[in-house]
């Protein structure tokens, strides 16, 4: 042995116990609070969309909208697609993601009934979405920079 590797050796303790204690004790606690959530909560908030009123896309009762699984944003302006700005503040649920161009051509597509609860217009355009984790309507990305780049 090397000098003072005896020496170590002797003062040397086992934390293995402890610490695995305070991990299984963690484990327990994580437990219980998922315990809690799961009768005290909605757990539909952790993977469904939630609209501008606070209700859950998708879902059955009270909080839900049933027949909408889908978040869609709107867009703030009803004129060109040219100047696109989306409505994050104030989601709302649709029944599916918009996707068909209108009869106008272009890049604008068919309105979207639900964004008249959100804005001022009464003729909102909408845009090329794609489906994200099937619950969320986002912005095609190829689609709408090429359409909207000019």
């Amino acid at each position: 042995m090397k000098e003072g590797a005896e020496e170590l050796k002797s003062i040397h303790t086992c934390t293995d116990c402890p610490w695995c204690l305070l991990f299984l004790g963690s484990l327990g606690g994580l437990g219980v609070l998922y315990g809690y959530g799961v009768t005290h909560g909605e757990l539909g908030k952790l993977y469904h969309g939630i609209d501008y009123q606070g209700r859950i896309c998708g879902l059955e009762g009270p909080e839900g909208v049933p027949g909408k699984p889908y978040l869609f944003w709107c867009m703030n302006s009803a004129m060109t697609a040219a100047d696109v700005s989306l409505n994050l503040k104030d989601p709302v649920c649709v029944s599916s993601c918009p996707g068909v161009p209108s009869a106008l051509g272009g890049s604008l597509y068919a309105p979207v009934p639900e964004c008249k609860l959100v804005s001022a217009s009464q003729q909102i355009n909408s845009y090329k979405t794609m489906i994200i984790m099937n619950r969320y309507c986002f912005p095609d990305r190829v689609q709408s920079v090429e359409g909207w780049a000019g």
